[in-house]
């Protein structure tokens, strides 16, 4: 290897060690999504169905509670979904969750997965 090829390993392996790497990989994806998404001369996107418009803000306050930041904005840009969350009332609502103390500290799929687990066993 020439010392320019261990340079760019060593800078690639310290970007990947730091977490870095993957967070430009997910900020240069945005970026592809926004300037690849089509421009509608109304600025109007079709409506997105309610049971997968539920499913991804799931997601999305899973993503976000994890600090997933760059993948959430991914996950906005391609599905077309609202910059602004729906609140967590409406979302246990919707799903029919009960928070309580502990639960409202996690996201939703947490309590979804453990209940379905409880139910199988």
């Amino acid at each position: 290897m020439t010392s320019e090829e261990d340079l760019l390993e060593a800078v690639r392996e310290n970007l990947c060690k730091s977490g870095k790497l993957n967070k430009m990989k997910a900020e240069l994806r945005a970026e592809i999504a926004k300037v690849l998404e089509p421009s509608s001369t109304s600025n109007t996107k079709p409506e997105i169905p309610s049971n997968t418009l539920l499913i991804n803000e799931l997601i999305r306050e899973f993503l976000t509670w994890n600090g997933y930041h760059y993948t959430t904005s991914v996950l906005i840009a391609e599905s077309g979904m609202p910059v602004e969350p729906l609140d967590r009332a409406s979302l246990t609502r919707s799903v029919g969750v009960v928070d309580n103390e502990v639960s409202s500290k996690l996201p939703l799929l947490y309590s979804i997965v453990s209940t379905f687990k409880e139910m199988v066993q």
